[in-house]
């Protein structure tokens, strides 16, 4: 399985997505080189810079096409600050969000990785 990760904002996202990349090299998955070929595309966000915000909105769009062109499933993921801020809000708006994963709510990323490793579709979102 291979994963590809975007992070906006301050040094902690880079910090969580590193942390979080760790979650998937310990489960042997790989980095994708594009995200075209990730099985899962994880968008960790800022609330803090509208400009971050207006960039995030972009790359939700621009997975959409991605996913509709993809002969293989793709999970996207949208973490961090703005996913606590807008929780099911983002969901709700965008159909091609699978997961929506607050700043408090890392302890069900494995259990995220393990539903794409096994195909399922599971509902497991946490606004925090």
């Amino acid at each position: 399985m291979k994963y590809f990760f975007e992070t906006y904002g301050c040094q902690m996202n880079s910090a969580e997505s590193a942390a979080l990349a760790l979650v998937c090299k310990e489960r042997g998955w790989q980095e994708a080189d594009k995200a075209e070929n990730a099985d899962l595309i994880l968008i960790n966000t800022c609330s803090v810079r509208a400009t971050a915000e207006r960039r995030v909105f972009g790359r939700i769009a621009h997975y959409t096409a991605v996913k509709k062109k993809s002969k293989h499933p793709i999970t996207l993921i949208i973490a961090g600050c703005m996913a606590s801020r807008l929780g099911e809000k983002l969901k709700s708006q965008y159909k091609v969000i699978d997961f929506v994963m607050g700043t408090n709510a890392r302890s069900i990323f494995p259990l995220i990785l393990e539903a794409v490793e096994n195909g399922e579709r599971v509902s497991i979102d946490i606004n925090e």
